[in-house]
């Protein structure tokens, strides 16, 4: 047999146990009963899956919104942070220029005061 051929016959077979499997339960007392049953447990679960699904839904809600909060707190971090570098950036410049200053008023005046010497000398 090709591969064609036992594809038809799985096909054949396959139909034959789904097509004795509906009439057993479509019109045997037991067949009924036994479907009435799996119809029953298939809602069951089917409700289970569903409110497995509504409790997820509600942790995953709830996580978001930490996470959201979380984010919020780390951005509002971020930006204090960012506004005292830029403070401090910007103070370095003028604390430097008056260091400048102290600087050239000590050594002009000590160079002021050392050629008076020298030239007293």
């Amino acid at each position: 047999m090709n591969d064609n051929q036992n594809t038809n016959l799985s096909a054949l077979l396959a139909g034959l146990v789904i097509g004795a499997a509906a009439v057993y339960l479509l019109n045997t007392e037991n067949g009924k009963k036994l479907k009435d049953q799996l119809l029953e447990d298939g809602q069951k679960w089917l409700e289970k899956i569903a409110q497995d699904i509504d409790g997820a839904q509600n942790k995953i809600e709830d996580k978001k919104e930490i996470v959201e909060e979380k984010i919020a707190e780390a951005s509002e971090k971020i930006e204090e942070a960012a506004e005292n570098y830029v403070e401090t950036l910007t103070s370095v410049p003028e604390h430097i220029a008056a260091v400048q200053k102290k600087g050239r008023k000590f050594f002009f005046r000590r160079g002021a005061h050392a050629h008076h010497h020298v030239a007293e000398s």
